[in-house]
Order: C-alpha cells, then sequence, then structure tokens
C-alpha cells in the first residue's frame, strides 16, 4: 500500500492528516509531499514541508499536521514554523461537547461569530487548535458552526510552534516487551505503538512552550523481566537513540495475581511528614497503622510514635494535609481476600451478613490482585469473618478475619514536610536517613523482590509518595523511579535488585522484619549513599523442648548462675503509661543485642521486705532513648522511679514447637543461664557463653517421679 492511500491533504484548510492505520518514515511524508506539490495542479500551492536533513523536517507556509497524525510517522523529527499568530489553542472549561470527525474543517463560532476554521481537536483533554490570527477570550462561548463540538474557554488562547522530536530504542530488550513513555509526569497514552522497539515521534513543545523541559523518560516493565528505563532530553529535536535492556528476570517468576497477594503482608511506605499531637488518649497509636485527620480527612502511615499525653508522629504515605486543632484518630482495618471489584474511596462499605458498616478512608489494593486491607472510619456493628463486603459505589471482596481498631484519639497541632526517617542498623555505622520503610511481616526477601516488581510494574497504578522539592508527590507504581530527583535509579526494578538470594536496596530504601533465615540476605543504601550491611546476627535457641515448656535465658553477673536482675535503672514514668524507661551505665542507647520485641522485666521496692517484680511484653524498642513500648493495650501497673530495677531476658516464653529462638545482632561475648521447666519434668538449667556464632543448647527433660 502506498503512502497515498494512508494520507490526505486538504488543500482548502491546508491540513496534512492520516487516514489510516499503517506508519511510515517522516521522510516518505516528505517524498509523498514533494511528489504531489510537484503536479500542474498543486503548482499554485504553497509547498507544506520542508527538509534540514534526512531525518528533520519542517511544517511551513501555513500548513498544519495534527497530533494523531504523527502517531503514524517514525524515523525523523517534525517542527512547525508559521503556526504563531496563525494558528490558536483553545483549552475549553470541564463539560465540554466532543467534537466529531465532520466538524474538522467548520468554522469556530466565538460568542456567536465565525472566527476561523477547526483544524483539530482533543476530546479527552479538551483542546481545539483553529485558525485564527486573534486571541479566543477567556470564558468566551464556542461553537461548531453546523457541528456538534461547544464549550466555553477556560483561559485566553495560546498560539506558538511545535515539535516533535524522534526518539527511538536500540539495544536487546524481550520481544513481548511494551515499551512505554512518561512526560511531566503523566503515561503518554493511548500508547498507539506495539510490542519490542519503538520509533515514534514524541510532542516536546506546544504554542511556543516546552514541555517538562523537553524531557521523556522511557520505560520497559513487562512483569517477570528485568526493567529498563531512560530519561532522555528531546529538546534539541531532531531523531534520538535510546538503550534499553530487557531480559527474563529468573528471580520473578511468581504470577503477578499471586505476588501482588502479599499486600497482605508487605508494607512500602515513603516517610513524608512530622506531625506533633497533643492531649492524646485512648489505645497507644503504634506503628504501621493509619492515622486520619477527622476534619481535613488527611491520612498517613504512622512510621514512628511519641510516647505519652503529647508528642509526634513520623507519617508516611500521606495523602492530604493535616490541620491544627482537629481531632485526630487511627482507622480501623479490616483485611479482604478474592476481590472481584476494586473500590473506591469516600463511600460506605458494609458486610452482608454483619450489616457492619464504615467510611472508606483508604484502601491498599493491587490491581491485578485479591487480597488488601480496607482502612474505616466511623465503623458501626461487627464485622464477620469470611463475609462479603460491598462497597456502596464500586467494590467487592471477603472479608478475612476480625476488625482490628483503636480507641486513640488526639489533637493535632504542628504539622511538617519531611523526606527522611533516622534508623539504626546495629552496624556500628549509628543512626542513618532512609526515604522509604518497606516492612516484611515476616516474609522473605525473595518474595519482597517480587513484590516491588508488582509495584512498578507496567500497568501498575499502585501509588508511590516521594517527597520532590519538600512536596508530597503521589505517582502510579508504573512511572517511579527513585525516592529523589539526585539518587542514581536501580533501573532493573527501582525499589531494589536482587542477585545471589541477596536483596540490594535501592537508595534510601530501608527494610525491616525480615523472615528470619533472611536476617542478613540484604544490603542497603542510605539517603547519603552510603552502604549499610546487616551487622552479625546470630540467635540463641533452645531445642529438645516440648510444647508448653517454659524457657528462660537471661544475662548472668558473670561465668555463673546468678542473673543480673539489676541490668538497668528505671527512669520515671507514671502509671498507667504504655512504655517503660531504663537508664545505667553508658545507657541509653541500648545495647546493640536487645531483642527487638519480648519480656521486660522491672523490680520495685529493691531490697524490701515487700519487693515485687512486674513482668511485660513489650513489642518496639527505642535504642536510642532507652524506651520500651508495652505490646497492645498493655499499660504499667505502677509509677518506677530510678531506686527500681530493670532486666531483659533474651528469651522469656513458652515453647510452641520442640525449638524456640531468637535472633538479636551481636555485641560481644555475654555469660548467660538457660532455664527449662515444667511442671512434672525436673528442672533444667545451664550457663554458658553466647558467642559471635549464637548460643544453642538442647535441653535435657527428665521425668520427674515425685510429682
Amino acid at each position: 500500500m502506498a503512502i497515498g492511500d494512508d494520507f490526505a491533504i486538504d488543500y482548502i484548510n491546508k491540513r496534512i492528516y492520516s487516514t489510516g492505520a499503517t506508519v511510515y518514515s517522516v521522510n516518505a511524508l516528505y517524498t509523498y509531499l514533494m511528489d504531489t506539490f510537484d503536479e500542474q495542479g498543486a503548482m499554485d500551492d504553497t509547498v507544506p514541508m520542508s527538509a534540514q536533513t534526512p531525518t528533520a523536517f519542517t511544517i511551513i507556509n501555513g500548513w498544519f499536521i495534527d497530533d494523531v497524525t504523527t502517531n503514524y510517522l517514525n524515523g525523523g523529527a517534525i517542527a512547525t514554523s508559521g503556526y504563531s499568530g496563525s494558528i490558536n489553542i483553545v483549552q475549553l472549561a470541564s463539560g465540554w461537547t466532543n467534537c466529531v470527525v465532520g466538524d474538522l474543517g467548520n468554522q469556530v463560532n466565538v460568542g456567536g461569530v465565525a472566527t476561523g476554521s477547526l483544524l483539530a481537536y482533543n476530546n479527552i483533554t479538551g483542546k481545539w487548535w483553529v485558525r485564527t490570527a486573534g486571541t479566543i477570550p477567556n470564558a468566551s462561548s464556542v461553537a461548531i458552526a453546523g457541528g456538534t463540538g461547544a464549550g466555553s474557554a477556560s483561559g485566553d488562547s495560546v498560539t506558538g510552534e511545535e515539535l516533535y522530536p524522534n526518539v527511538y530504542t536500540l539495544g536487546t530488550i524481550v520481544s513481548d516487551a511494551k515499551v512505554y513513555l512518561v512526560q511531566n509526569g503523566a503515561k503518554i497514552t493511548p500508547d498507539w505503538w506495539g510490542t519490542g522497539h519503538v520509533d515514534l515521534l514524541v510532542k516536546t513543545t506546544e504554542a511556543g512552550v516546552e514541555i517538562d523541559a523537553g524531557n521523556v523518560t522511557i520505560l520497559a516493565r513487562n512483569y517477570t523481566d528485568i526493567y529498563d528505563n531512560y530519561l532522555i532530553d528531546l529538546s534539541a529535536g531532531g531523531r534520538n537513540a535510546v538503550p534499553l535492556a530487557t531480559a527474563d528476570d529468573l528471580n520473578n517468576q511468581t504470577a503477578v495475581t499471586g505476588s501482588a497477594n502479599y499486600i497482605d503482608k508487605i508494607r512500602v511506605v515513603f516517610t513524608n511528614a512530622q506531625l506533633n499531637y497533643v492531649s492524646g488518649s485512648g489505645n497507644a497509636p503504634a506503628v504501621g497503622k493509619v492515622l486520619y485527620d477527622s476534619g481535613s480527612k488527611a491520612t498517613g502511615f504512622l512510621l514512628s510514635v511519641g510516647l505519652g499525653g503529647s508528642g509526634s508522629f513520623t507519617l508516611g504515605n500521606v495523602s492530604g494535609s493535616f490541620v491544627a486543632n482537629n481531632i485526630i484518630q487511627i482507622l480501623s482495618e479490616l483485611n479482604f481476600k478474592n476481590q472481584t471489584v476494586q473500590y473506591s474511596l469516600n463511600q460506605w462499605v458494609s458486610g452482608s451478613t454483619s450489616l457492619a458498616s464504615g467510611s472508606l478512608w483508604k484502601v491498599e489494593q493491587v490491581t491485578t490482585g485479591s487480597n488488601g486491607i480496607l482502612y474505616l472510619a466511623n465503623v458501626t456493628g461487627t464485622f464477620q469473618d469470611n463475609e462479603t463486603l460491598k462497597g456502596s459505589v464500586t467494590g467487592s471482596s471477603t472479608s478475612t478475619g476480625s476488625l482490628s481498631s483503636s480507641t486513640f484519639i488526639a489533637t493535632g497541632s504542628a504539622f511538617s514536610i519531611i523526606r527522611n526517617i533516622n534508623k539504626d542498623l546495629d552496624n556500628a555505622a549509628g543512626i542513618r536517613p532512609y526515604d522509604v520503610v518497606i516492612d516484611l511481616n515476616g516474609r522473605t526477601v525473595a518474595q519482597l523482590y517480587e513484590y516491588c516488581k508488582t509495584l512498578n510494574r507496567r500497568t501498575s497504578d499502585f501509588k508511590m509518595y516521594p517527597v520532590i522539592d519538600s512536596t508530597i508527590s503521589p505517582i502510579d507504581g508504573e512511572q517511579y523511579v527513585t525516592a529523589s530527583g539526585s539518587y542514581a535509579p536501580v533501573k532493573a526494578s527501582p525499589l531494589g535488585s536482587f542477585a545471589g538470594g541477596v536483596f540490594f536496596g535501592a537508595r534510601g530504601v530501608w527494610i525491616e522484619d525480615m523472615a528470619s533465615a533472611d536476617v542478613q540476605k540484604y544490603s542497603l543504601t542510605d539517603s547519603l549513599g552510603v552502604i549499610q550491611n546487616p551487622p552479625n546476627l546470630q540467635s540463641f535457641t533452645v531445642s529438645a523442648v516440648e510444647v508448653g515448656d517454659r524457657i528462660l535465658i537471661c544475662l548472668t553477673t558473670g561465668d555463673n548462675y546468678t542473673i543480673n536482675r539489676s541490668q538497668y535503672v528505671a527512669t520515671g514514668s507514671g502509671s498507667g503509661v504504655q512504655y517503660i524507661g531504663v537508664t545505667g551505665s553508658g545507657i541509653p542507647p541500648l545495647p546493640s543485642d536487645t531483642p527487638s520485641l519480648g519480656v521486660i522485666r522491672v523490680r520495685y521496692n529493691v531490697d524490701a521486705e515487700n519487693e515485687g517484680e512486674d513482668i511485660y511484653s513489650y513489642s518496639a524498642i527505642d535504642k536510642t532513648n532507652g524506651i520500651f513500648t508495652l505490646s497492645g493495650s498493655t499499660t504499667t501497673n505502677r509509677a518506677y522511679t530510678a531506686n527500681d530495677r530493670v532486666y531483659v531476658p533474651y528469651m522469656d516464653k513458652v515453647a510452641g514447637s520442640s525449638a524456640e529462638s531468637v535472633t538479636v545482632t551481636y555485641a560481644s561475648p555475654r555469660y548467660v543461664v538457660c532455664k527449662v521447666r515444667k511442671a512434672g519434668i525436673i528442672p533444667f538449667q545451664t550457663k554458658g557463653q553466647y558467642t559471635s556464632t549464637g548460643y544453642s543448647v538442647a535441653a535435657i527433660r527428665t521425668e520427674d517421679t515425685i510429682y
């Protein structure tokens, strides 16, 4: 088929436009036009196109080519000369009536007065290209004479030249890879090209205004392939090569519908803001929960929490802005599975059996996944496990488990944007800044890698929340490249790569709470670009036990059986609070081998006849400040002072299997005592030393025949 069968010339309105679906080179279009305009019948018409090089061309003499037509051209760039002052672009206000093909070439009435012919339109963006030398004023009523399109101008019309550079890919990419482009924070749609390498024209200047300084990002992110992307400056026009390389990713072969469901465990949270609060009451807020402003309806994940009746939060993935003096609370959480229709926000979700309901303010879901979490406010009734959850507008799934809720309530105060959160890997590097916190909740680093690939694959609309120029800038996962524009991207997977069983976090990405077998299978790079490898993590392991055995492993005063029950001094804290503070010689900070969660024991009325001991479980520690956060809604039984003593066992639990272990950061050798007891079994104890290779003991269980 010849190019003349797919391109047409409108001599009256001086338009060149495509009528088919075949792609031709710009050089072929130029040749076709030169062949056409040297015919006798066209000798009285102006030539529409000139050539500067075999790959650089210009539309001239008042001729016009539209954006859709350039979709069917490749192999060269097009600039315009003569648009300025003769062609105006009108942006319509919302609510316009779409144009139809028959409107092209008709007069555009402005306030009822014919002003110029319609050369092109975009019904998605609401733009019209009109041949007129005069400006079409803001708020003007515009309509196609004898046609369909109509609307109102949103701002004065603009005029100027346009530029369509040519970009093409080279390198080795998987044949079914779908390359896509992102310009000025938006994916270029429709993506009219096929799979594999691309060769196409991209508009980078419109009405004399350059779009995002001519920058375009070209990406290839087919799930199960190694990803690649490339940022190119097209401001100079011309023909531009983009190197891309993709290949089958042997570490990413789980179906996307499966890896997407890791969402019920893995949390990816970008550090965004600090929020101070006063007059806090109810349950203590916990890391990982979602805070919301009942006035502005802003939401954000809790990355760190202040303690007591007032303090501050570090928030991530913030949507909206928290306002001073508004009431802040914790959203209730309801896990779901088997999603058949995605949920939208600002609607009511109800349980089909329980008839319980709640207002949906935030939802964690992946387009192709079926699992997720609903974050609800104003809940009434009691949701049931395994009941159908229906949104009043859209959304359908099945509940998993019961509703998790909190009674925390406070008044918000100062709100400020930040980008980093401080974390200590206990590797002797101290506190370091990070932009992104990923909580694996016991998942493996291999699963994390596939989940990251899911979030950043082509078509992913999962929201990322990087802070750009002190502004929270939500972006679809398929467009995300780095946490900061100054960071070198990890192109294979923007949140981190994977090789040899090790996850290598992208700059600014922190990971935590991975499967116990993976505690050294990662390497991080902090926000300052410094590589941070994990410390020597070793375990306390007790084997040859049975379910129900009580196990205690404690630090001793030396190579003996005497437990060091005065490990720390209690700092002042009131009764009924959800934390315990400690101090001592060189403390804080706490020793790096302090378990991240476990049991804390407090001796009160020390050495007095009425001495006692309170035992609490804790769920988090602040090693820098020497603070243990108690688990769940647990609060202190009494006020503690500097006269009280505190100690923290390495293991203090009832066996749930034949072996139990606790992993901590190795700091230096420790003398410990291990005790295993159960009524009916002769008590077992042994002393030993925890070293750089850990501590392991097999209990001896001998029946107590006298019991």
